[in-house]
């Protein structure tokens, strides 16, 4: 195993105390949080930020005097220029390493889209990165040993402290095909008004890319692979799903359609949110096996959240709407008399 070094920390920084701590990250990840974030919060820094360098540009953030960085595996171009400028305010900066990406082009199998981000925003800055930090960490004894780095750079994993671990979240989903595109824009600003101001709220739905850009800038929104429809009816109960929805927009199309959502939001265990128009207005029985809402987004964001509220009328809901639909299932005639 060689002992070539990453790079050669050069950076240099007056010693004072730090006031705030500037994590850089390329994208929320789990490095960031397994490794970096446990270790500030328990800092005496007045402020620790967090900064998506994917998202944000460095001239939208003012670093403030004696600010400590971390850099978390990679950096961009951009954002290395704005820490050079910045540098005479800073008391330090980390670069921090949870695999060994120096060794990422002589790894076979490995896709090029991966190589090529390796390759722009860590084998391209390593002179960046020699010139401004004054510190590594990395993840294990095998990274610091074979980059020549002492036992006191490895960083441990810690585990990821969710203030909600205590409570059960709230799971709404949307199940729709590609004949159902209308659906999934109207229920975007929904879900975004949601996301945005309820924390306990999740968003599951199925699609393809198309689908995944409508929603991925939002938070604790899961977008699913489409699975067979066998799967979908034998497999997909193992998710815990609390409240279904089954928006109409009008239109010539979506007339000929029946009331299967509401069999398939019971068979999954949830309770049903339906657009109070034909097949839904006719066939759910508001308020005791699902609930009926008119084509309004306020009108579905608030009972979406007096739903996620209740535990107990959802039970009651989805107790009565199971009984239904026994009671459906058995009420079959032969085709053949």
């Amino acid at each position: 195993m060689g002992t070539d070094p990453l790079f050669r920390p050069r950076g240099h920084y007056e010693q004072v105390p730090t006031r705030t701590v500037l994590i850089l990250e390329y994208g929320s990840n789990p490095s960031t949080d397994y490794y970096i974030k446990p270790r500030v919060a328990s800092l005496d820094a007045a402020v620790v930020k967090t900064v998506d360098m994917q998202a944000t540009r460095p001239e939208s953030v003012t670093i403030p005097d004696q600010t400590f960085v971390v850099i978390v595996r990679y950096l961009t171009s951009s954002w290395g220029r704005h820490l050079v400028r910045a540098k005479p305010r800073l008391t330090g900066v980390a670069y921090f390493l949870d695999d060994d990406l120096a060794s990422v082009q002589q790894v076979p199998g490995l896709p090029l889209r991966y190589r090529y981000k390796i390759l722009r925003l860590f084998q391209a800055q390593r002179g960046l990165l020699s010139s401004l930090c004054s510190r590594i960490w990395v993840s294990t004894i095998y990274l610091a040993e074979r980059y020549g780095l002492p036992a006191s750079a490895v960083l441990d994993p810690r585990p990821i402290v969710n203030e909600r671990e205590c409570m059960k979240p709230i799971t709404y989903f949307y199940a729709g095909t590609a004949s159902h595109w209308r659906e999934f824009v109207w229920l975007r600003e929904l879900v975004k008004s949601l996301q945005e101001s309820s924390a306990e709220l999740t968003f599951v739905t199925f699609g393809g890319g198309k689908i995944r850009k409508l929603f991925q800038e939002f938070p604790r929104v899961l977008c699913l692979h489409p699975v067979p429809w066998r799967t979908f009816v034998e497999s997909l109960s193992v998710m815990q799903l609390d409240i279904g929805l089954a928006p109409l927009v009008d239109g010539k199309f979506n007339s000929g359609r029946s009331h299967t959502k509401f069999y398939d939001i019971t068979r999954l265990g949830a309770v049903g949110i339906y657009a109070n128009t034909d097949p839904y207005a006719n066939f759910v029985r508001e308020g005791t096996d699902g609930v009926l809402v008119d084509n309004e987004i306020d009108s579905w964001r608030l009972a979406i959240l007096d739903l996620a509220s209740s535990a107990e009328r959802r039970r009651l809901m989805r107790q009565n709407a199971r009984a239904r639909v026994s009671a459906l299932a058995s009420d079959v005639q032969n085709l053949l008399i």
